[in-house]
């Protein structure tokens, strides 16, 4: 009798000590899960903003979920757009991956030039605003590129 007692006392323990590991591990999961999305969504608006600091001439927004931009240093075209839920840098012809795990991407921009960049990673939403410090006025030796150009067009 005792010894069925002292096995049913440890059933019950063990089945406790059982539960608080399993949710445990998935709070855990969750956690790192929602760090991560944080993590990407924070990487993906330090490169964009980054970037569009140093902008010359900024195309006009006509697809909120891409931007093109003219960088004054080096006058190569650039673009910033989500295909899936990776977020890509393109340069002219080449195309890096900057992050992955990014759920939304959204570009504004006033009529002063202030543009504001809306980046979602899971359930986490970022927005900030720049002004990129080279549009106003545009620098002397600046030529916008030409808006027939084909890589202005919307290519992925």
């Amino acid at each position: 009798m005792e010894v069925m007692a002292a096995a049913a006392i440890m059933t019950l323990v063990f089945s406790a000590l059982t539960i608080v590991m399993v949710t445990g591990a998935r709070n855990w999961s969750q956690g790192r899960q929602h760090v991560e999305a944080q993590q990407n969504a924070r990487w993906a608006m330090d490169k964009i903003i980054y970037e569009l600091y140093t902008a010359a001439y900024i195309r006009p927004i006509e697809d909120p979920s891409r931007i093109y931009f003219v960088r004054r240093m080096d006058a190569n075209k650039y673009c910033f757009y989500l295909s899936g839920d990776e977020l890509f840098f393109a340069q002219d012809s080449t195309v890096n991956s900057v992050a992955r795990g990014i759920t939304g991407l959204h570009f504004e921009m006033d009529e002063q030039g202030l543009v504001t960049v809306t980046v979602s990673a899971g359930d986490y939403t970022i927005k900030s605003s720049i002004r990129p410090r080279n549009i106003n006025p545009p620098p002397r030796d600046f030529v916008p590129p030409n808006p027939d150009d084909p890589w202005f067009d919307d290519e992925e």
